[in-house]
């Protein structure tokens, strides 16, 4: 039986479009009346990919919903002067293939750091219903490139390492990543190379992180590139290597933490560690000389196995040592963490806290991020967490900084947690994940009612969408965004609520 030939459908262009908006999500906003397919002169919004504010541009459209059409800009009519060339050699519709992970890398970063502030505006005059919040001026980031700490690989059929593709679950091979730390870019040619040769097809997931890195030098694209298997100046692949693997003579001496890279991997079918040895072995030969590593193999359930190294990252931020779980949540920018907490902790500053007389309470704390740094200006502090693997860091943290004696953690729902608390507290910070607090712990908040709520959110949508609950009891007096995430539509932001 013949199979029906489907022609190949023209691509729709949508020509000369003014992009007038930017929304979250990081997409360019213009307005289509009418279209190839629709010429009732009705006026369509379109969410345009690689664009930006004010340009006219040509746009192929992709996808077509009754509310809305996407699309990417395949030529630029009238650019704007917030333009620019990005340095990734994977960014951008023009480029094949191409990668998804950054949105803005063609915007300049003063238009990057005006654009969150806006959208942050936007979502809460409309998803909060505040007509004029009280935004303060975004905090910009210290480092436009190399500040990720923390990225994850998928692994293809060639065992390279990969990102997915704009909006496509395909795979690009990523010889370099501008945003990473460099030295994830520097492992990434011996990371495929020791895959392929010692597990090919057993892992299909690979996350590297590196730390301690919150005090590491201002990172440049060019030198990210110039460690890659892509950088051909030897020069300037020397001078990468001198600024970021060079250790201090007295660091040794004066027990100053060296960085370190540790891989996960997700591994398919039966192993054992025997099995992943002989290429933790050729990793490390690769890249002893320039930082150490640690490797370990996660299995069927979770299972999690130590192949070489320490099994824990450490971090310092503000004079706390962390230590972090091979997969468990943490800033992966360490030098804005730092100004993440401080904007958290003037929050409290700035209702006239008294640290030393204060009790309060950290939820979702984690490892102990927040919860440590307020115990250590004199607070108590009863940290809730959920999950148990994270609290008994949060503990080991507390005692290996030596403020077990202000810091208590438990793990527990925290939305009934506190319910159950029969003393008062001073404050609340909440610092949840991208879905935002769940919705009984926003009711156990405005039954409980504590003076002051600080808000740690990395989604302003569901921040403002939590804003709009805790109105029935609380005012919103300030909000910041702080840049944790260059190149990209995603921030993270801090609210200070004070109770009516």
């Amino acid at each position: 039986m013949n199979k029906k030939v489907r022609e190949a459908r023209e691509p729709e262009i949508a020509s000369g479009l003014q992009l007038q908006d930017i929304a979250y999500g990081g997409e360019t906003v213009a307005r289509l009346t009418g279209s190839a397919e629709d010429d009732s002169g009705t006026e369509a919004v379109v969410f345009v990919a690689g664009g930006v504010p004010g340009e006219v541009v040509d746009v192929e459209l992709y996808r077509r919903k009754k509310s809305y059409l996407r699309g990417n800009v395949i030529r630029v009519i009238e650019p704007s002067k917030d333009r620019r060339e990005s340095p990734c050699p994977y960014f951008g519709i023009e480029k094949f293939p191409n990668c998804g992970g950054c949105q803005w890398q063609h915007i300049n970063y003063a238009r990057q750091l005006g654009a969150k502030e806006h959208i942050l505006r936007d979502q809460f005059v409309r998803l909060g219903g505040i007509a004029e919040p009280p935004l303060q001026a975004p905090s910009g980031a210290l480092s436009q490139w190399g500040y990720r700490n923390n990225v994850e690989f998928q692994v293809n059929e060639e065992n390279r390492p990969c990102y997915h593709r704009q909006n496509s679950i395909r795979l690009v091979p990523i010889a370099s990543c501008q945003i990473a730390h460099p030295f994830i870019t520097l492992a990434l040619e011996p990371l495929g190379l020791a895959l392929k040769k010692h597990l090919p097809g057993k892992v299909h997931q690979v996350t590297i992180r590196v730390g301690p890195v919150a005090n590491a030098a201002p990172v440049e694209a060019n030198e990210i590139f110039a460690l890659s298997s892509l950088g051909q100046d030897k020069a300037e692949q020397l001078a990468a290597l001198e600024k970021f693997a060079a250790r201090e003579p007295l660091a040794g001496a004066l027990n100053i933490p060296q960085t370190t890279l540790m891989f996960v991997l997700r591994m398919l079918g039966q192993w054992t560690v025997e099995d992943v040895r002989p290429f933790a072995q050729e990793l490390e030969a690769a890249l002893d000389r320039f930082v150490p590593i640690t490797v370990l193999g996660e299995g069927k359930k979770r299972r999690m196995d130590l192949i070489c190294g320490q099994p824990y990252l450490e971090e310092t931020l503000e004079g706390i040592t962390y230590r972090i779980p091979p997969l468990g949540f943490f800033q992966s920018n360490p030098v804005m963490a730092q100004m993440l907490i401080n904007e958290a902790l003037a929050a409290f500053d700035s209702v006239g806290l008294h640290w030393k007389e204060a009790k309060l309470l950290d939820l979702y704390c984690g490892v102990g991020t927040f919860a440590l740094q307020m115990a250590r200006k004199g607070a108590q502090v009863l940290g809730v967490e959920e999950y148990e693997g994270a609290i008994e860091y949060a503990r080991d943290n507390a005692s290996l900084n030596g403020l077990e004696g202000n810091a208590r953690f438990v793990a527990a729902k925290a939305e009934e947690y506190i319910l159950s608390l029969d003393e008062p507290f001073d404050g609340v910070l909440v610092d949840p994940p991208r879905r935002g607090c769940d919705p009984a712990l926003l009711d156990s908040l405005l039954k409980t009612r504590p003076q002051t709520l600080v808000y740690v959110s990395c989604d302003p949508s569901t921040l403002a969408r939590d804003a709009k609950i805790l109105a029935t009891g609380y005012r919103l007096l300030s909000s910041r965004a702080v840049d944790l995430f260059p190149q990209t539509y995603h921030m993270e932001s801090v609210s200070l609520f004070q109770r009516i």
